[in-house]
């Protein structure tokens, strides 16, 4: 990460065993970007639902593609985001659109309760917050069921079936 820092702003950051971390650099333009760098990894903030971010594809997988954020953080552009980005065609793989290191433009649309989170592809031309495709409405839905569940009281599970340690208590026997 540190590496990539310096080869990025051509900074050098030097970091003691204390956690000082000394950053030199010839201009002070690439001293203040290596200093943004090194905070956004020693404080990270958590982005919001509607943020905008030019993000790196990090990893493809046949249901998505991660995009990295900002350092440390990382979101899902799921196989349906990535259809609207060659006009909602259908794809057969991700690595079709898609490559690891390329740059696309995304919104983040949801945060889950441990953090992830869920990406919209942006479009050129696109203004303001996008309008979720058929069927993605459904997250608020799948949200309320399972808030009712949670609050719901369970009832206790009765067997339907005996087994044969039952049998052999009410004097069935195997002889």
């Amino acid at each position: 990460m540190i590496n990539q820092i310096q080869d990025e702003t051509g900074a050098d950051v030097t970091i003691e065993d204390d956690g000082t971390v000394y950053i030199a650099s010839s201009d002070g333009a690439s001293a203040e970007a290596a200093r943004t760098m090194v905070n956004q990894i020693a404080n990270p903030q958590m982005p919001e639902v509607g943020e905008r971010f030019v993000g790196t594809v990090v990893k493809t997988t046949s249901f998505g593609a991660f995009v990295s954020l900002t350092p440390g953080k990382d979101g899902l552009l799921h196989i349906s985001q990535v259809r609207r980005l060659v006009g909602g065609k259908r794809i057969d793989s991700v690595d079709d659109v898609l490559q690891v290191g390329q740059q696309v433009e995304v919104e983040i649309n949801e945060i889950g309760d441990r953090g992830k989170l869920s990406l919209h592809a942006v479009i050129d031309g696109e203004a303001g917050e996008l309008e979720a495709p058929e069927g993605e409405g459904q997250t608020e839905a799948r949200r309320e069921r399972r808030e009712r569940s949670e609050r719901r009281e369970r009832r206790p599970r009765t067997r339907t079936r005996r087994r044969r340690d039952d049998d052999r208590e009410e004097g069935v026997s195997e002889d």
